[in-house]
């Protein structure tokens, strides 16, 4: 496994190969007009294979909440933040959570160290589908 030595703020397109292979590609943003580029090679790692349609989730440490691609994030990555815990070591703010068929992963800032894992018994089946459900106010 192969973590990210970019600690930044920055767009990332995290894809995940049937086998369990899954790639992450940091993309930039420059010019006026502005184009997107992807710089660099891409990050590589051993995920969960047979990984399931829309069942990849980057989730928030403390709260659980999913990260979303929303403006506030978007622009945070422009200004190229870096978040840092107390020391001023890179703060593991996130993790990632990829689920499959037989079972699921979860890796620290986003492709670091795996953190947990499960395999579930196929006595019963494969999955089908994963969500995130969360507590109401």
């Amino acid at each position: 496994m192969h973590a990210i030595a970019d600690p930044q703020l920055r767009v990332r397109l995290i894809a995940t190969r049937q086998s369990g292979l899954a790639e992450i590609y940091t993309l930039l943003c420059s010019g006026n007009p502005v184009t997107w580029s992807i710089t660099g090679e891409p990050t590589t790692f051993k995920s969960v294979p047979d990984p399931l349609p829309d069942a990849t989730f980057v989730l928030d440490t403390k709260s659980g909440a999913q990260w979303r691609a929303d403006r506030a994030k978007l622009a945070a990555s422009f200004k190229g933040e870096i978040p840092t815990a107390t020391g001023g070591k890179p703060e593991v703010r996130c993790v990632l959570l990829s689920v499959g068929a037989k079972g699921a992963r979860v890796f620290a800032s986003i492709n670091g160290e795996k953190v947990a894992k499960v395999d579930w018994g196929h006595k019963h089946g494969i999955a089908l589908s994963a969500q995130v459900v969360e507590r109401m106010g």
